[in-house]
């Protein structure tokens, strides 16, 4: 067998595992077998010529066409079979997000924008981000812990919270839809900060649950349902010295306090009184008076100490004096 035929066969070794349409096998093959007319023509032309005086032609070129139409139909089919393959669909499945951040609305006050002791309530944010509208979302307050009181248990968790909405329309709360790119806000916590022996009001789905626990320092998981995996996000829930509600992110740490800008404030005589300041003071076990600035060395040295206001909302530490420069002072009973 002489090298073109070892090439054509090489050529067919090739071609053979992908070649799966009887078409293309019909035109390769017969190609093939006119190419190979050097092997077996000598043979034909002796038995055609001497039994019925006929000449057979050269197939070459034939073979040749018959081959690459054959390879032309086999390539086409591929390039056919690439494009109507389905392209392979990979769901986005869509994502919620829990978002808190230290402004309005995730935080409020009644009346609005009080800087004071006042109603402070704070929300979370659930966003879907994915490309889906996603059915029954819910947020559920998993875990309750305490720092302040190691022995305090929540009974009713893990519960369900209440949407903003579910909340201003006076419903019950529950499971809630959101389209592609939308977000809802998560009631989470409330506390009347100027009303004696207030607690703190947890945004349960259900207004009829207990809902009220003591003031202190709380850490509080919540989780959302509705988006691929649940998404958890954990934050810690208190009462400063000041008496103000706050609600951070947690990390694990307990909370970070800014420093503290000190300053003096100039107020009434019956400022301690009028703002609850006295009582606040005498609940921790102070006497408090007033002294003449001269004298307020001698006092601490009777065990007296100089009260502060402590405005953890402004971030101040503040001195408390009246116009004649008398300052506020206290000794503990």
């Amino acid at each position: 067998m002489d090298k073109f035929l070892q090439f054509v066969i090489q050529v067919i070794q090739i071609l053979r595992p992908d070649i799966n349409k009887w078409i293309v096998r019909t035109f390769i093959i017969s190609g093939i077998a006119l190419l190979s007319k050097r092997i077996w023509d000598p043979y034909l032309q002796s038995i055609l010529h001497k039994y019925y005086q006929i000449n057979v032609p050269n197939t070459e070129p034939t073979g040749w066409a018959l081959i690459t139409i054959g390879v032309i139909i086999y390539f086409v089919n591929i390039y056919v079979k690439h494009l109507t393959k389905p392209k392979e669909v990979i769901p986005f499945k869509p994502v919620l997000v829990l978002e808190f951040s230290q402004e309005d609305p995730f935080v409020y006050t009644e009346p609005a924008g009080a800087t004071g002791l006042a109603l402070r309530g704070y929300r979370v944010k659930v966003t879907n981000n994915g490309a889906e509208d996603i059915s029954n979302c819910i947020v559920y307050l998993d875990k309750m812990i305490s720092l302040s009181e190691p022995e305090f248990k929540n009974a009713f968790v893990p519960i369900a919270l209440i949407t903003q909405k579910q909340r201003q329309q006076n419903r019950r709360g529950g499971e809630f839809n959101l389209r592609a790119g939308q977000h809802k806000y998560i009631e989470v916590a409330w506390l009347d900060e100027g009303a004696e022996n207030s607690q703190i009001v947890l945004q349960y789905e259900d207004p009829t649950t207990a809902n009220m626990v003591q003031r202190g320092h709380y850490i509080l998981s919540l989780i959302a349902y509705g988006g691929g995996s649940p998404v958890c996000a954990d934050y810690q829930l208190y009462v400063d010295d000041g008496g103000y509600l706050r609600f951070e992110n947690y990390s694990g740490k307990q909370s970070n306090m800014s420093v503290l800008i000190e300053e003096t404030i100039v107020v009434d005589f019956k400022w301690p009184v009028a703002t609850g300041y006295q009582k606040q003071m005498e609940e921790k076990g102070y006497n408090l008076r007033w002294s003449r600035p001269d004298k307020v060395a001698s006092r601490c040295s009777e065990g007296y100490e100089v009260m502060f206001n402590i405005d953890q909302y402004l971030k101040k530490k503040q001195r408390i004096e009246l116009k004649d420069g008398s300052v506020l002072i206290g000794k503990k009973a």
